[in-house]
């Protein structure tokens, strides 16, 4: 770490999300206007010179003699994170990084890895790993009418309510359909908390039916605290949150057909609850 501390660094910037704070410092000013931009929702710069993750990027480029190609480095705390010569593989692994940093240190907010959009009022929660359909189900419930919340993470504060996490969406399957223009902008609205008014936990099955059944809001707090990434190291305060969020909410277990087909299903249930 000393021997990073002696670099000439151009800039840098400190940051405050979720309770933490990060710092990010370059050998070249204009790799921080490159990074900026991957910041997860909810950054907001920070006068405070204290960090508690920090983060040190050395730009590449050409070397000084032909044919030497210098990599660009990307370091956390003294830990090299990447070496690379593209600066889009050294954005991706510092936006990953940064996300799973906050996703697992925050407080007193909760990560719970979930799709979330908002419906009359109420929040409807997706849990599940990266890969298993949330976006899918996410756009095709925008479609429907729902509002875009994210299609990643759902942010839960110590009473339950569920903060918006407006990153862009991402639809992994390429025959996925594109959601409406309205998904599209909403990461630039400042978007409501909402109480969690249903939980859907879903195995998606190619040409079978909608099937569902009810779980207790004990079976669902559990249900959630799998998908919760501090679960580990903040177990109580995690199921704390997690009984707030589910006490007044219907949780439903099953197995779904393609998305457009599930949504409507999802949300007649809060217009009729």
């Amino acid at each position: 770490m000393a021997k990073l501390d002696r670099l000439g660094w151009a800039a840098g910037i400190t940051l405050s999300a979720y309770g933490r704070r990060v710092g990010i410092r370059v050998t070249d000013a204009p790799l921080l206007d490159l990074l900026l931009p991957e910041l997860p929702p909810g950054c907001h710069e920070n006068s405070t010179p204290q960090v508690d993750e920090l983060y040190s990027v050395i730009g590449g480029g050409p070397g000084p003699h032909p044919g030497i190609h210098r990599l660009h480095l990307l370091y956390v705390g003294s830990y090299n994170l990447i070496r690379t010569r593209t600066l889009a593989d050294l954005c991706a692994t510092f936006r990953n990084d940064v996300e799973a940093y906050l996703a697992k240190a925050a407080r007193p907010s909760l990560f719970v890895h979930a799709g979330v959009v908002g419906y009359r009022g109420g929040a409807v929660l997706l849990p599940g790993r990266t890969h298993t359909g949330k976006s899918e189900l996410v756009a095709a419930l925008v479609n429907a009418g729902a509002e875009y919340y994210s299609d990643e993470f759902a942010i839960l504060d110590p009473q339950g309510r569920v903060h918006a996490y407006p990153r862009p969406p991402v639809l992994r399957r390429i025959d996925a359909p594109a959601g409406p223009s309205d998904m599209a902008n909403s990461p630039r609205r400042r978007l409501p908390s909402l109480p969690v008014r249903l939980v859907v936990a879903t195995a998606f099955r190619t040409g079978r039916a909608w099937q569902m059944s009810t779980m207790t809001p004990g079976e669902t707090a559990l249900g959630l605290l799998g998908h919760t990434i501090a679960a580990r190291t903040r177990p109580r305060a995690a199921l704390k949150t997690l009984t707030a969020a589910t006490r007044s909410a219907q949780g439903w277990r099953g197995i779904r057909g393609e998305a457009e087909d599930a949504a409507p299903h999802i949300l007649r249930a809060l217009i009729t609850k």
